[in-house]
């Protein structure tokens, strides 16, 4: 892939340094490339650098600050603010770039408080009780001898496995996507959960919808959101079944919403952290002979089908952290809540690459499914990021929580789907995600 070099310098130091990245890539991941380089952004993280596109002839050891900058300078090219972290490179730079020539200064400090406002405590002190706390939860809950780690153990080592329906076909999974209760008595048996490495085709010259759903996330790198519509029965749940038994994510089910409007995505990043925490464990356990994607899949769709104690792993541990968030003094802001969840996420990621090297990385999915749910619960009550100002759902507040997993677009794709979801969830979904407000950037 074709790279191009940019120069940057930090605000207020002499020395230039040099990264390379491709065209087609994010600001965001730009940032990560430039964050390592020098020691004055080294506790800085990347999301939060600030980027001036400039055009300064390269001198060595000089001093360079923006306000000090002379007017042939700035001439050159006035400082530009570069704001959008989606957009890629080439947005930015075009082409090509001006040869011994400083294209970026680099600014690692936040942005000053002012005075009349009392100043927040550092983040790195408001975060760190915070810290020991998640610390605590994870030994709790998955030291050797707890039932819930026993039962990750059990189930990463392919001992325990989904229940059959009691019917006249033999052999066929009985399970339950949100409750236990009535599944205990119903003999039927699941069909959306037969064979989900094998993506459901209805004719010969239909591409199933998984796998043209995939083939989308991966041709469109910079969107992170896509939505499957259709009637009740069309097959929607066993699509998003078959992306998730390919690929590594998590499914999250609309029709259970957190009755809590105070800070829903705060709320939303808790329920992703569990997810996290518990994927982290089982990935530890390294067993990839056994635990797979579709086994992980199998987790989150049906988490008390295995074991009828246990009715929801991932449950138990959300509660406890979002008594942790709540019950924390001082508060713990929503964007230091967001780095924790985006680095807890970063090292999941880690993980994942040496778990699975033998296949080629792909975005990690977050599906929403019963979304028309949501669309359903606290309208008017959410203030909408759209430039309408509309009120929406407690839907967007979600979407934009969903999409807190990771400030790089290019590394996740957050999934919804729901019966009967019309033209007005579709535009609170669009103005929510990272993608274009039209439809025929949809259509593609």
């Amino acid at each position: 892939m074709d790279k191009i070099e940019i120069f940057c310098i930090v605000e207020g130091e002499d020395t230039l340094f040099s990264v390379k990245a491709s065209r087609d890539e994010s600001i965001s991941t730009l940032k990560e490339l430039i964050q390592p380089k020098r020691p004055a952004m080294k506790d800085v993280y990347a999301s939060d650098l600030t980027l001036w596109h400039v055009s300064i002839p390269s001198t060595p050891k000089r001093i360079i600050k923006r306000r000090d900058l002379t007017d042939a300078e700035k001439a050159n090219k006035e400082p530009e603010n570069i704001e959008d972290p989606s957009i890629t490179i080439s947005e930015v730079f075009g082409t090509s770039l001006p040869k011994r020539t400083i294209h970026l200064i680099v600014d690692p400090t936040q942005a000053p408080v002012l005075t009349r406002t009392p100043s927040p405590p550092p983040a790195e002190l408001e975060t760190e009780a915070f810290h020991m706390r998640l610390g605590k939860i994870k030994q709790d809950f998955f030291q050797p001898g707890n039932t819930i780690s026993d039962f990750l153990r059990m189930f990463v080592e392919g001992e325990l496995s989904l229940p059959e329906a009691d019917c006249c076909v033999k052999g066929l999974p009985k399970a339950w996507l949100r409750s236990s209760s009535f599944a205990q008595k119903s003999p039927r048996p699941a069909l959306y959960l037969l064979h989900p490495t094998r993506p459901h085709q209805t004719t010969s010259t239909t591409t199933p919808p998984s796998v043209a759903a995939l083939e989308t996330i991966s041709n469109f790198q910079n969107n992170d959101l896509i939505t499957f519509f259709g009637v009740s029965g069309c097959g929607k749940t066993r699509a998003v079944v078959e992306m998730l038994a390919q690929t590594w994510g998590f499914y999250l089910n609309g029709s259970q919403p957190i009755e809590n409007g105070l800070n829903i995505q705060a709320i939303t990043g808790c329920l992703l952290l569990a997810r996290l925490l518990v994927l982290e464990y089982c990935l530890s356990l390294n067993r990839c002979d056994a635990f797979t994607r579709d086994r992980w899949m199998l987790l989150q769709v049906c988490p008390g089908a295995f074991e009828p104690t246990i009715p929801d792993v991932f449950d138990s541990i959300f509660r406890a952290l979002l008594d942790v968030y709540h019950g924390h003094i001082p508060a713990i802001s929503f964007p230091n809540l967001k780095r924790l969840l985006q680095t807890q996420f970063h090292l999941v990621q880690r993980l994942l690459s040496s778990y699975a090297s033998d296949s080629p990385p792909s975005k990690f999915l977050v599906v929403l499914d019963e979304a028309q749910t949501l669309s359903d619960h606290g309208k008017g009550y959410f203030m909408s990021h759209a430039e309408s100002g509309d009120l929406r759902s407690i839907l967007s507040p979600i979407i934009h929580g969903l999409r807190s997993i990771s400030s790089n677009t290019q590394n996740y794709c957050v999934v919804t789907c729901g019966t009967g979801i019309g033209a007005d969830e579709l535009e609170v979904l669009l103005s929510s995600g990272g993608i274009g407000n039209s439809w025929e950037q949809v259509n593609r």
